[in-house]
């Protein structure tokens, strides 16, 4: 399957999944509307700091396992404690990090990137992963937060690689 990446309602990149290949491709052209940190997000591109600024290396690819990590950043972990109870109020019988990441479009509290199948469907706030835990739970996050955060995601890009396991049920030959 073919997703598009939003942020808000700009695209922002294309995600594909299938049975054989995680792949992110970045739209350049979004950086007319929106800044670097926006249109590649934390987490699936290495970022550097020179006098404070965060720069990206555009022509980067986001691995397969960089990609998993993202879409896992994105949901609850699977070591939650009230996970079967999140996984039924989704509709889930089993705790797989693609499927539930398609499910929640990819969504969290702190920012307003998602995907989508429809380039055209508007922004909304609508569920997240977050959105299904105590009001007690949530930490504000804020852009700040983003910046400050970019370090220790990159350690996540350029960490030990972990094998992942999740199955193929919505991904397409």
């Amino acid at each position: 399957m073919r997703y598009f990446v939003k942020q808000g309602d700009i695209v922002i990149g294309r995600l594909v999944i299938t049975e054989t290949k995680l792949e992110y491709i970045p739209i350049r052209s979004a950086l007319r509307h929106l800044p670097v940190l926006k249109v590649y997000p934390p987490g699936l591109f290495l970022y550097t700091f020179t006098n404070g600024v965060a720069a990206v290396d555009s022509t980067a690819k986001p691995t397969e396992e960089a990609i998993l990590r993202w879409m896992e950043d994105r949901i609850f972990p699977k070591d939650r404690q009230d996970k079967d109870e999140l996984l039924k109020a989704i509709g889930l019988d089993s705790y797989d990090v693609i499927t539930l990441f398609l499910e929640l479009k990819g969504k969290t509290s702190r920012d307003t990137l998602w995907i989508t199948e429809d380039p055209d469907e508007p922004y909304s706030k609508g569920e997240t992963a977050s959105s299904l835990y105590d009001a007690d739970d949530i930490d504000e996050f804020t852009a700040t937060d983003e910046l400050k955060n970019l370090k220790f995601l990159n350690e996540l890009h350029i960490g030990e690689t972990k094998t992942k396991s999740y199955s193929s049920e919505k991904r397409e030959k």
